[in-house]
């Protein structure tokens, strides 16, 4: 007997096929049993709006239990959408407290990590202030 396809590739064909609410439950009821991927899914479906009505907040909380259930991508945009307060209150030292826990075991994480480590920003994620520049010529203009 050839393996049942996953619930994400049965919600697929059932959106090719227009059956909107048949792909729905089948999301629903494979996040219900805590599947990864299908929460995930419908955490974009809700982020984006499509084919659910979009709900940041709701699609925050999917994507966290994504990441619970160990989705390296939902990591990624849970980091975004903390940081840029979509969903929820903007929480810069949060969302990089995500990101140093995804970088653990997800090198693209990791890379993301080293690259905002590196930027001279605060602790609240904000540019860190430019220094005064030394003019140097008026004219033409040289700083």
């Amino acid at each position: 007997m050839p393996p049942q396809p996953s619930a994400i590739d049965q919600a697929n064909t059932l959106l090719q096929r227009g059956d909107t609410a048949r792909a729905i439950a089948v999301i629903q009821q494979a996040a219900d049993r805590g599947d990864g991927d299908a929460l995930f899914q419908a955490g974009l479906w809700r982020l984006i709006g499509q084919p659910l009505p979009r709900d940041l907040p709701r699609a925050r909380m999917l994507l966290r239990r994504a990441v619970e259930a160990g989705h390296a991508d939902a990591a990624l945009i849970e980091v975004a959408l903390v940081a840029n307060g979509s969903g929820g209150t903007e929480d810069w030292p949060a969302a990089h407290a995500l990101l140093a826990r995804a970088a653990r075991t997800n090198p693209v994480a990791a890379s993301h990590l080293k690259a905002v480590d590196a930027m001279a920003i605060d602790a609240q994620g904000d540019p860190a202030p430019m220094a005064t520049p030394e003019w140097l010529c008026e004219d033409p203009a040289v700083a």
